[in-house]
């Protein structure tokens, strides 16, 4: 008896083993009808917790997989409505060029029409103007061009008898240095050079350029009689309180009156140029007498070099003529002078002098320009090339 009591199931066996009551119903001792009553009670409540328990975990299992699914939904939807803004984006900054395009067009469009405007408003516009590289190149090769006559015609030793009070005079009437500076600067070739060009470039300034040579001798000195009894030139470059729009209209005129001239010069060129080959035999003949005490070649060999020197710079005087913005020349009038770096340079053999330099001769003129092309802006300067000038170092 008690060792079929020992064999019976225990209720933590039960318990642990729900397939117990299952597997051993054809133990009376394992029917629940077999137990006692508690523990037929407590099987019977187990086994509901057990189908509650399954229940239960089925229905988690299904909750869980429908909260997965839509997790899902909702991100497939988030996705798209990102991928939507992502398009909307695209397109905003799409957008956003073709106006800023737009805008810019019409700005264009606001600028071209007030041009025209301000055109209108100053009469016709002048053509055929040169750039200011333009300009400066054709300035650089005339520098260049006196630089190698000079190099050529008074690089070499020469009689300093033959340099006399007359010849001097000459050459400084232009030079206008003190005559002791002058005497020193002819004895050596090196500084006999630079006398040579800058008296060069000191006489083709007060001579040439300017006074409309480069056409018919009528036509320029008509040319010239009209700024002369206008008083134009002078009142604009001394009278500070002019208007800006005088001097416009004057610069307009005096540009597109050139450029009157040159067309006119083409229909009978002949003329044009008899008048100005006339004009540069003169001014080389009488040139090449006053240089010849200081150089070893020829009269007619300078005059050679001196022809073509002249030509290039009529040509340079008739393009700056037809410029509406005024063009300057620009150099110290008296000598000795003071150096201004901001406004003068020195040549390589010079470039290392520091100290108070003194200017004694101008190797080339600056150029400095007052506005635009188009009139505009007549108060304002602009330097578009320095001074070259040599400075005495005794």
């Amino acid at each position: 008896m008690s060792s079929n009591t020992d064999n019976r199931p225990t209720l933590a066996e039960i318990g642990s083993n729900p397939s117990y009551l299952q597997s051993n119903t054809q133990n009376p001792c394992a029917r629940p009808e077999a137990l006692s009553p508690h523990l037929q009670t407590t099987a019977e409540e187990m086994m509901k917790n057990l189908e509650r328990g399954e229940g239960n975990g089925r229905e988690g299992t299904l909750l869980l997989e429908q909260t997965i699914h839509n997790l899902q939904v909702k991100l497939r939807s988030v996705e798209r409505d990102l991928e939507t803004e992502r398009s909307n984006h695209e397109q905003t900054k799409f957008d956003l060029v073709e106006k800023q395009k737009d805008a810019s067009n019409q700005r264009q469009l606001m600028l071209d029409a007030v041009g025209e405007l301000n055109r209108f408003l100053r009469g016709n516009e002048v053509r055929n103007q040169l750039t200011d590289d333009e300009i400066i190149q054709k300035v650089m090769t005339l520098r260049v061009g006196i630089r190698d006559f000079a190099l050529r015609n008074f690089s070499s030793d020469i009689d300093q008898s033959r340099i006399t009070e007359a010849s001097l005079g000459s050459l400084n009437e232009f030079l206008r240095m003190p005559p002791d500076f002058l005497s020193k600067y002819i004895s050596t070739s090196s500084t006999r050079i630079n006398v040579t060009r800058a008296f060069l470039w000191s006489y083709i300034c007060e001579k040439v350029f300017n006074q409309f040579f480069w056409t018919w001798q009528g036509a320029g000195a008509a040319f010239r009689d009209i700024c002369g009894s206008l008083g134009i030139t002078d009142s604009l470059k001394n009278d500070k309180t002019a208007s800006l729009q005088g001097k416009r209209k004057f610069h307009t005129w005096r540009a597109n009156t050139a450029s009157l001239l040159v067309e006119a010069m083409s229909l009978d060129e002949t003329k044009a140029v008899k008048d100005c080959q006339s004009l540069i035999r003169q001014w080389s003949t009488h040139i090449s007498q006053i240089l010849d005490p200081l150089g070893s070649s020829r009269c007619q060999e300078y005059e050679e070099g001196l022809e073509s020197i002249f030509i290039q710079s009529l040509e340079l005087d008739k393009q700056i003529c037809r410029q509406v913005a005024s063009i300057e020349w620009s150099a110290p009038q008296d000598f000795p002078s003071t150096f201004l770096r901001e406004e003068m340079e020195l040549e390589s053999r010079q470039e290392q002098q520091n100290g108070n330099l003194t200017v004694t001769m101008v190797l080339g003129p600056g150029l400095v320009k007052y506005g635009k092309s188009s009139g505009d802006r007549l108060d304002t300067m602009e330097r578009l090339l320095k001074t070259q000038v040599f400075c005495d170092i005794s």
